[in-house]
């Protein structure tokens, strides 16, 4: 059974990829390695075979996008 932390029921290990755009830029993008919450809050998908989370209130626009890396920051393209 996976632990709960506040509530929360958690993955064991960090073992998602977490993409958060950046509220300044929304060109931008912050790349982590994290846990996947289960309380609803995050978008589960995957993409060539990497789990990938997103908060659901940006996945829509997220959808379709690529991310690069420029200019050492990741970025929307």
């Amino acid at each position: 059974m996976s632990p709960v932390l506040y509530g929360l029921r958690v993955h064991a290990n960090p073992n998602v990829v977490r993409v958060t755009p950046d509220i300044s830029d929304y060109r931008k993008v912050t790349i982590q390695f994290d846990f996947a919450l289960a309380d609803g809050r995050d978008w589960i998908g995957q993409s060539q075979g990497i789990p990938i989370v997103v908060d659901r209130e940006v996945a829509p626009e997220l959808q379709g996008r690529t991310i690069d890396f420029r200019d050492g920051d990741f970025v929307l393209i």
